[in-house]
């Protein structure tokens, strides 16, 4: 018979992707007046950057120095060019990371969590962010966007990404929802309620409660 804290409780997430996951390729103007788009075709929106000339990156700022770096000298097949201010370029916008809140669905005895109930996807790509790592952090929401058809609602709100505001860690990113670890020194299930968890060919039609987190 296993049991969770059934919780609802709204936090900030702070994604770190597997790899600096391209956005787009654009074209820019070189510093003889050219417009050029170095990446045309090279490149396709969802494709992560892991390494850089045999360099493994983690961060979009590891990309920058290093094209900005690199005298001109082609880097994995791509020719940096330099723009109208001198300064080396590809043409290419990357992400990092990804931020917003959501709401932990539930919390294990143990410290486990699943959050959200869905996968987070990249805005621009569509794509489900390939991600292993990330933070979980109080969030201070001050309202909420009312929801209609065609569009969804959600919380407004701001988060401090800071240590002291740190309740977890994020391990895993799929199409169920956001899953890792909290600390439980910091998030208090004594006030949620325990429930059962009922097997897939449990589940029926019928009344249900919806369950509103309160401060």
């Amino acid at each position: 018979d296993t049991k969770i804290y059934a919780c609802g409780m709204p936090v900030g997430l702070y994604l770190h992707t597997d790899g600096i996951m391209i956005i787009d390729y654009a074209g820019f103007e070189s510093i003889d007046g050219n417009k050029v788009t170095p990446l045309k075709n090279k490149v396709k929106k969802g494709d992560c950057i892991v390494k850089v000339n045999g360099k493994k990156v983690d961060s979009k700022q590891e990309v920058i120095d290093l094209v900005e770096k690199s005298n001109g000298e082609t880097i994995e097949k791509v020719k940096p060019v330099k723009n109208k201010n001198g300064i080396y370029k590809i043409g290419l916008w990357v992400r990092d990371d990804t931020q917003g809140l959501g709401t932990i669905t539930f919390v294990t005895s143990n410290g486990i969590f699943g959050a959200l109930g869905h996968g987070i996807s990249d805005l621009d790509t569509g794509d489900m962010v390939t991600s292993f790592s990330g933070n979980l952090y109080y969030a201070n929401i001050w309202g909420i966007k009312k929801g209609k058809i065609g569009e969804p609602g959600g919380f407004c709100g701001s988060i401090d990404y800071n240590e002291e505001n740190k309740v977890g860690t994020i391990t895993k990113n799929c199409e169920t929802g956001l899953f890792g670890n909290v600390d439980l020194k910091k998030i208090d299930v004594e006030k949620f309620k325990e429930v059962s968890v009922a097997k897939t060919d449990e589940v029926k039609c019928g009344k249900a409660k919806i369950i509103i987190y309160k401060d």
